[in-house]
């Protein structure tokens, strides 16, 4: 969350100076721009594990004839 708010074109975290420019690209040509790069794809790795171990705990969890409830009130619950 504080790496995306605290990005801007000349700083990330709110603190360093990341205004240097690394190639003429038209997208992600400062060191800006590749750490939010870099930091994006860390959280959704980490995020798609987190969804997979909740339906796979989701499963297990729910008895066999009520599998169908649990899952509906999870995608509810905006439980992806």
């Amino acid at each position: 969350m504080i790496s995306a708010l605290g990005q801007s074109f000349d700083h990330a975290f709110f603190i360093f100076e990341t205004a240097t420019n690394f190639w003429d690209a038209p997208v992600f040509r400062s060191s800006s721009d590749l750490l939010f790069l870099l930091m994006s794809t860390l959280v959704y790795l980490f995020l798609v594990g987190s969804w997979a171990s909740s339906r796979t705990m989701l499963a297990d969890l729910a008895p066999l004839d009520k599998t169908g409830l649990f899952f509906a009130r999870a995608s509810l619950s905006a439980v992806p």
